[in-house]
């Protein structure tokens, strides 16, 4: 099934830079699975905390969203449909980064024993600050290009290696640092992008903004949240992920409608998919950690069948959003970030 459906992409993908994205898809799903196969049951919830932090990543489709089109005569309200997606996407994902890792550091201060050697993790923000910096000088000597896709690549080592730190008692407050500096070398770097494609002043005025308010919420959230509290806060941070892939989702179909290939468009309608499930699966999570739900499984009679409906349903949709004229769905092709 993997090679016909790899095959199928391939003969279908009408642009190169589907196929390098489908390969960095698979390679990041692999990863995944190889770090997290040795995990301690007892950091699992910490390990989920972490990942959920990390996955405040879809900040860089807001921001992106944010630089799209944007003029010097744009003013800090976001000015057209995308925009406003863009801005969502990205004030809720800080709230997930930043709540997302406060969160983590306090489920790790509850195994931390009081003879454990003092540990040093300040000093990780100098060569931090050494990469930063050397990607805003790079901007100056007209490398900035080579530079971010460096950095960016500093990000997903340091996402995966925070990762697997959290696989083991003795590295797994050296794996929240590692996720923290990932997550702002990926910011970082999207930044870098951000002027590369020719964002204006207004564009980055509003990334800090709405940065800064999220990252506010997310800090607020995290401080008053007991230790019986922090599983459920996990999921409640995780949800906003999910409305944040689907915010970003719409916001490039809107700033681009008419001019995205199928890669793109199969992208598009996939982020959209899997954002509503985490969405709502991690509400009925949060509800049932919260005592607010039964924990007892809902178990229909004819669940299966139910759920094979639900996606044949979906792969018609998806057949029908690749190609409008399947069904009466031209009238999306004339929407546009006006």
């Amino acid at each position: 099934l993997a090679a016909s459906a790899l095959l199928a992409f391939g003969f279908n993908t009408d642009s190169h830079d589907s196929v390098s994205l489908m390969a960095t898809f698979a390679l990041a799903g692999l990863a995944g699975y190889q770090v997290v196969w040795g995990v301690a049951p007892a950091l699992h919830s910490p390990l989920m905390a972490v990942t959920n932090a990390i996955s405040g990543m879809t900040a860089v489709g807001g921001m992106l969203l944010l630089a799209n089109g944007a003029s010097e005569t744009s003013g800090i309200i976001p000015d057209s449909p995308s925009h406003w997606m863009g801005a969502i996407a990205t004030t809720l994902s800080f709230v997930n980064i930043v709540g997302g890792f406060l969160i983590t550091g306090k489920m790790l201060d509850l195994f931390r024993r009081p003879e454990d050697p003092k540990e040093f993790f300040e000093l990780y923000a100098i060569p931090s600050a050494l990469l930063i910096a050397g990607l805003g000088a790079s901007y100056f000597s007209g490398n900035i290009e080579n530079v971010s896709g460096s950095v960016a690549i500093a990000s997903a080592i340091c996402c995966i290696a925070a990762i697997a730190g959290l696989a083991d008692q003795k590295t797994a407050r050296t794996g929240n640092i590692l996720g923290i500096a990932g997550v702002s070398f990926g910011l970082a770097s999207t930044a870098a992008d951000m002027s590369i494609v020719g964002a204006t002043a207004p564009a980055f005025e509003q990334v800090g903004i709405l940065g800064g308010v999220g990252a506010a919420i997310g800090a607020a959230v995290a401080s008053v949240v007991g230790p019986t509290e922090l599983p459920q806060t996990v999921a409640g941070f995780h949800s906003l992920v999910g409305i944040a892939a689907m915010v970003g989702a719409a916001g490039e179909y809107l700033g681009n409608a008419g001019e995205l290939d199928a890669g793109t468009l199969s992208a598009i309608y996939l982020a959209v998919f899997i954002g509503g499930i985490t969405f709502t699966g991690s509400v009925v999570a949060f509800s049932k950690l919260a005592g607010m739900m039964k924990s007892a499984p809902l178990a229909l009679p004819v669940r299966d069948q139910l759920n094979l409906g639900m996606v044949g349903i979906l792969a018609l949709g998806m057949a029908a959003f690749l190609d409008p004229s399947l069904a009466n769905l031209s009238f999306l092709q004339g929407l546009d970030a006006e």
